[in-house]
């Protein structure tokens, strides 16, 4: 049959230094699952601390799991860390979509100073292979309405990755 749909919200409004927040799935054998989220999370601008989301995904043998949640928004000066953590029984499927967006554009908002932090555990190979090529990649945000007053910095902190 149709595979079961879900969707998560957080009542919060979003997640700043300190704040966790915790989601944990699983899709029985045989079954099917498409989990999302009500809207994008924002991560905002931090006073300390990081703010976290984990996510545990479990799929059964014979399984599939579609995990996605809207786009994460990341605020300037925000610091954010992410663990994935996917266990997949023989014959099981998931697609895992976890996106990043720097700012609003359309707000005129631009991320000039982000921490991020993230991880994917106990993973199949092409998860971590697909996790480890995202973190490589760097950028600059797009030029809103007035440039920056100074370049643009991206710490990217830790990402790793760690089979259990």
């Amino acid at each position: 049959g149709d595979p079961l749909e879900a969707v998560l919200i957080n009542t919060a409004g979003g997640i700043t230094g300190g704040d966790h927040l915790s989601y944990a799935v699983h899709v029985g054998d045989g079954a099917a699952a498409i989990i999302t989220t009500q809207a994008a999370e924002r991560i905002y601008r931090r006073s300390a601390g990081v703010g976290r989301i984990e996510t545990t995904l479990s799929v059964g043998a014979n399984a599939s799991l579609d995990w996605l949640p809207q786009e994460t928004i990341l605020f300037d000066r925000s610091a954010f860390g992410r663990t994935l953590s996917a266990d997949i029984e023989p014959g099981g499927r998931l697609l895992a979509v976890e996106a990043i967006v720097l700012g609003r554009a359309a707000m005129g908002e631009t991320a000039r100073d982000v921490i991020l932090f993230s991880m994917v555990e106990n993973s199949p190979p092409a998860l971590r292979n697909l996790a480890s090529a995202s973190a490589r990649r760097r950028g600059t945000p797009r030029r809103t309405a007035a440039p920056p007053r100074r370049a643009p910095r991206w710490r990217l902190r830790r990402t790793a990755v760690k089979p259990r």
